[in-house]
């Protein structure tokens, strides 16, 4: 339990912009899965969605119960984040990413190299305010 509040704190730090970079990584992680492993382009695009739609509904119910406008429930859903919701988020962001991938086949064609330099360089801030501060 001591890891789980440990991360629970640490994921409460975050501000929008970090949390939206957080989300781009799952989607390009998801594109970057579609490159490397070409079966899962047989699936159609509908369906990942639909998937993404499935781990994303909890996360949509859960932003909705927060009073406010999008950008107050946004922060407020950051301030009582949980290694579960990240779960869920991740999910979410790479099934998405698989279904942008069969929609637009030009994503899969890059080489893999370039959608780790776009994570690695997407990661830099989060990575620091997680394990670099206190």
């Amino acid at each position: 339990m001591a890891i789980y509040q440990f991360l629970t704190g640490k994921l409460r730090k975050f501000t929008v912009v970090e949390f939206s970079m957080v989300k781009w990584i799952y989607v390009i992680l998801g594109v970057l899965i579609a490159a490397l492993y070409a079966p899962v382009l047989a699936v159609s695009g509908w369906a990942w969605l639909i998937v993404s739609f499935i781990a994303g509904l909890p996360l949509i119910l859960y932003t909705f119960t927060f009073p406010g406008n999008m950008i107050e429930k946004s922060r407020q859903y950051i301030q009582n984040n949980t290694p579960m919701n990240q779960v869920l988020t991740l999910l979410s962001g790479v099934f998405f990413g698989i279904a942008a991938a069969v929609f637009f086949p030009i994503l899969s064609s890059c080489a893999w190299w370039v959608y780790v330099v776009l994570i690695v360089v997407l990661i830099a801030k989060p990575f620091t305010h997680l394990f670099l501060m206190k």
